[in-house]
């Protein structure tokens, strides 16, 4: 009993969040001209959504990119910048390619031709599961638990330490990646223009209005 009134207190915080965001949002838009407003259903809303969200991920992520380009040659000062913007980078790649509440997710066959494009995807998702979002087996990360024994005969103990690599820096290249979200961030854009004005033309039926020819 306890855990479904827990349950049930926290659905309801969730919902009060949900409404605070969307009053938010709705009055960031208050000052726009319109004849009539209303919010389009969920349903058929997502796919949309999901993919005007995923053009503004590809959007931040070449600018990410471009960032890397501009940067000098690797120090010991900026390295960890360097991988701070691949792993956004990976992470939020990886996000377009998995489906959430309420979002549907782009699938790679719709959008990378079999060879060099499927193998950069596929190299990028394995990061992405198997070292930023999980700890796995990859090339990327790896350690060991080693225990020595120190001193002497008489006077001994046991030591352990934990020996490995991390990668650091670059993880692939920067332009070969770029191409390849300036090539999917182009289909999105082209897909993106076409369901936006087959959704506009079904509102518009939906309301009884008549094309406008003029």
């Amino acid at each position: 009993m306890l855990n479904f009134c827990l349950m049930e207190d926290l659905a309801d915080e969730m919902m009060e969040v949900q409404d605070e965001r969307e009053k938010f949002v709705l009055e960031l838009i208050a000052g726009k001209p319109f004849l009539y407003r209303y919010k389009v259903d969920p349903k058929t809303a997502g796919r949309y959504v999901s993919k005007y969200l995923a053009c503004r991920d590809l959007e931040e992520l070449l600018v990410c990119l471009d960032s890397l380009k501009r940067m000098p040659v690797i120090s010991r000062e900026n390295v960890f910048l360097v991988t701070a913007f691949w792993e956004k980078v990976l992470i939020t790649y990886g996000k377009l390619f998995m489906a959430g509440q309420g979002y549907s997710k782009l699938v790679p066959d719709d959008y990378f031709k079999p060879g060099e494009e499927m193998e950069l995807h596929e190299a990028m998702m394995t990061v992405r599961h198997s070292y930023l979002a999980h700890r796995g087996f990859n090339e990327l990360e790896y350690y060991v638990l080693m225990a020595d024994l120190v001193g002497t005969e008489e006077n001994c103990r046991v030591e352990l330490f934990v020996p490995g690599y991390k990668k650091m820096g670059h993880y692939f290249e920067a332009v070969k990646v770029r191409r390849q979200l300036k090539l999917l961030y182009n289909k999105l854009k082209r897909e993106l223009h076409k369901e936006v004005a087959w959704l506009q033309d079904d509102l518009a039926k939906g309301l009884g209005l008549e094309p406008n020819l003029d």
